[in-house]
């Protein structure tokens, strides 16, 4: 199911061994959990910034939109590109290659 914009919803976002995991929670529903390798993590970032699609077991990025998916539930989230851009940048210091 697809939650509403209007339901606040928060991820949370936590480095793990190997890569990223993105924790989501709407009011309501149980958690549910994206796990992102460091290699995708970083090829989504460059595709947020360069405004290329993207795709991955459970994320796909449009132009300005990244749509997490969780595909035991079925539940899905659109968060703003540039928005989830910054914050797992914020996330990675260590592993960012310098804006050209």
């Amino acid at each position: 199911m697809d939650i509403p914009a209007d339901i606040p919803a928060s991820i949370d976002i936590r480095r793990t061994s190997g890569g990223l995991s993105l924790r989501v929670h709407t009011p309501g529903a149980p958690w549910w959990t994206v796990r992102l390798p460091y290699p995708q993590a970083t090829e989504l970032i460059d595709a947020i910034r360069t405004g290329v699609p993207f795709q991955a077991a459970s994320v796909a990025l449009t132009p300005e939109v990244v749509s997490l998916h969780c595909p035991h539930t079925g539940d899905s989230l659109q968060v703003g590109a540039e928005y989830l851009g910054n914050v797992l940048r914020a996330h990675m210091p260590d592993r960012m290659v310098g804006l050209p």
